[in-house]
């Protein structure tokens, strides 16, 4: 590792892992006045990478089914909240509420 690098670990600075490619890491030492010190640049092990980038994708599509199932929610909301104001602007209607979830 470079001196700077190992000095700044020895004197008690934050080591931090970043990713500058898929494959390869590297430690960045930040010293107690916030200046960084990089460390050498590291491949991993190509059975870690391939698995870390599966995890990657798995928590990319599990955020993207979370936002799906907080629009569908929204809307939902939206279309209750509407359906709410029109019944009141207009005492004769009559709203009907079906919860799906009871028994």
């Amino acid at each position: 590792m470079p001196a700077d690098f190992d000095r700044c670990v020895a004197q008690g600075g934050k080591v931090r892992t970043i990713k500058p490619k898929p494959g390869r890491y590297m430690h960045v030492c930040y010293d107690k006045n916030g200046k960084s010190h990089a460390g050498e640049v590291m491949h991993s092990k190509k059975s870690d990478s391939n698995m870390n980038d599966l995890l990657e994708i798995r928590r990319i599509q599990q955020d993207k089914e979370r936002q799906a199932l907080d629009a569908e929610v929204t809307q939902s909301r939206n279309n209750f909240k509407a359906r709410i104001a029109a019944a009141q602007k207009d005492p004769t209607l009559h709203i009907e509420v079906n919860d799906e979830n009871e028994d």
